[in-house]
């Protein structure tokens, strides 16, 4: 349990693939892959900072409390968009 409390995180992934018969027992596996297809962000780590101090009076800052600032997603590490094309040659 933590008490950092944060938006929900959406994303959506997609693969296509195409199978190529070459022979008999051998085949060529072509596909396209999409992370996080619509870009979307959601922070993983949040601002604490409620005031500042100047000369011993503190000073309410709202607008710093609760804003994200990292984006750092497991498993991959990030939450940038990302696309990526592979072959694969099974026999």
């Amino acid at each position: 349990m933590n008490n950092v409390y944060q938006p929900n995180l959406y994303r959506s992934d997609a693969r296509l693939s195409k199978v190529i018969p070459i022979r008999e027992r051998a085949k060529l596996y072509a596909f396209f892959e999409v992370f996080n297809v619509s870009n979307s962000w959601s922070p993983t780590a949040m601002s604490t900072q409620a005031f500042t101090e100047k000369g011993g009076v503190l000073t309410l800052t709202p607008l710093a409390y609760g804003q994200g600032t990292g984006d750092a997603a497991a498993p991959d590490g990030t939450e940038a968009r990302r696309m990526q094309v592979g072959l694969r040659f099974q026999f």
